[in-house]
């Protein structure tokens, strides 16, 4: 199971700065906290030694608003899903005495803490640190600025058994995995049932009544014979005290828990409510991870005709970039279209197998720089020399060349479009690795 880190603290001690240290600020997923102006953020950080899922949450008070009670709550809950807390400290203020409760209340969690004593920006800040705060019992304790990066490198040593390798090498007899991800209440369980043609999990109309992750074989046939897949079914919450509240919350990270692992993953959106952009959030961020899609709508027993075409009208006008993306109509609970699901789901699993070899994918990588040259940045032209597969399970590209640093995104995006329609991906996108070669002789 990926690492969840939860980071905590009360509100300007720079929690934000510091999850945006950590995660790079990208492929980071924004949601809205129902009746709070506050957004909470989750995002992966990578490294050389894997991976691990971040939760930046907002800040904590002891104020009795039913605002601050509902976001307290949040708050709340990613402690309980979280591997490790860390707890977030103004190195330059003094300590509160609703810090000091907090403190005792984390331990309390019996979670792994660390301290982080942040804003710590130079050698008088560190000189005039308060000590109360290594009076608190803590100890693991980093004194550091998220802004400046000082400190962050012994932070990242502590962080290191945390991050998991979760890419495999591939192997024929290792089964690919399939993921059911979307809101609660998308009736992803009714899927999961159906897709298995058993009642293996409970499915209920009240949101989140999956309490713990399923995993089962999925055989699916075509004219080619059959396949098969390890299908996940998505875990519910664990504490009833905050069913309410923490719905969206607990829906994300275990999607991204989920996501993290997936081979291929069936986007379950519910066709009775619009698509949110919490949605095109999630999908977006499975396709830069490298997992294929395909965008289930369901109950379209409650739908007519009419209304199909306008929600794929809608989801392909929200969803810019995703045309390679099937999108499939369904009642999970019917059953109806769900040969067409699967059909897709072997369709798209077959075109990310790919066997090319590097003379291959540098031959497309010369076509691509021929039809379009490395535009030229601060008047260094990039040089692209060849491309090559990088092993695992992710579809993934490795290409190397010179200057590579001034390689815009937008041509990145260009290569990617380019290489998913040679390689006539479906619902999948090439994860590029730019890796420089700094041969100071030519």
């Amino acid at each position: 199971m990926l690492s969840t880190i939860a980071i905590v603290g009360v509100p300007n001690v720079g929690k934000s700065t510091l999850f945006n240290r950590l995660t790079n600020s990208n492929e980071s997923i924004i949601s809205h906290i129902a009746g709070t102006t506050r957004d909470r953020c989750y995002g992966f950080s990578d490294n050389d030694l894997g991976t691990l899922l971040l939760i930046d949450t907002g800040g904590l008070t002891d104020q009795q608003q039913t605002i601050q009670k509902q976001l307290n709550n949040q708050v709340w809950l990613a402690i309980e899903e979280a591997d490790l807390i860390l707890f977030v400290v103004d190195a330059q203020a003094a300590m509160s005495e609703y810090e000091k409760e907090l403190s005792q209340q984390l331990r309390d969690s019996e979670k792994d803490i660390i301290l982080i004593a942040n804003k710590a920006d130079n050698a008088d800040v560190l000189s005039r640190c308060d000590t109360d705060y290594y009076r608190l019992g803590f100890k693991r304790i980093h004194t550091l600025s998220a802004k400046s990066k000082f400190g962050m490198e012994d932070l990242m040593v502590d962080l290191g058994p945390y991050y998991q390798q979760h890419e495999i090498d591939y192997d024929d007899n290792q089964l690919p995995c399939l993921s059911i991800i979307g809101r609660p209440n998308a009736g992803k369980s009714t899927l999961f049932n159906t897709l298995i043609k058993q009642d293996r999990v409970v499915v209920s109309e009240q949101p989140h009544t999956t309490t713990t992750s399923t995993t089962e074989k999925l055989t699916v046939r075509d004219s080619n014979g059959s396949h098969q897949f390890n299908i996940v079914d998505t875990a519910g919450i664990r504490r009833k005290s905050l069913v309410k509240t923490g719905l969206e919350s607990l829906s994300i990270i275990q999607s991204l828990r989920n996501l993290q692992s997936s081979d291929v993953t069936i986007y379950l959106v519910d066709g009775t409510q619009e698509i949110a952009q919490q949605d095109i959030q999630l999908i977006d961020l499975c396709l830069r991870r490298g997992v294929s899609v395909v965008i289930a709508i369901n109950k379209i027993d409650h739908m007519s005709e009419y209304q199909t075409r306008l929600i794929q009208m809608n989801i392909r006008d929200r969803c810019q970039g995703m045309a390679h993306v099937p999108i499939v109509f369904i009642s999970a609970k019917a059953g109806r279209r769900i040969r067409t699901l699967e059909k897709t789901l072997i369709k798209i699993y077959q075109s990310r197998r790919y066997t090319s070899n590097t003379a291959y994918l540098t031959r497309l990588l010369n076509k691509a720089t021929e039809h379009q040259p490395p535009p030229v940045t601060k008047g260094i032209r990039p040089r692209l020399q060849f491309a090559h597969p990088q092993a695992g399970r992710k579809l993934s590209i490795i290409i190397r060349g010179k200057k590579l640093q001034q390689l815009p995104n937008t041509y990145k995006r260009y290569l990617g479009e380019f290489f998913r329609k040679k390689l006539k991906l479906i619902g999948t996108n090439v994860i590029f690795i730019f890796k420089q070669d700094d041969n100071p002789y030519e």
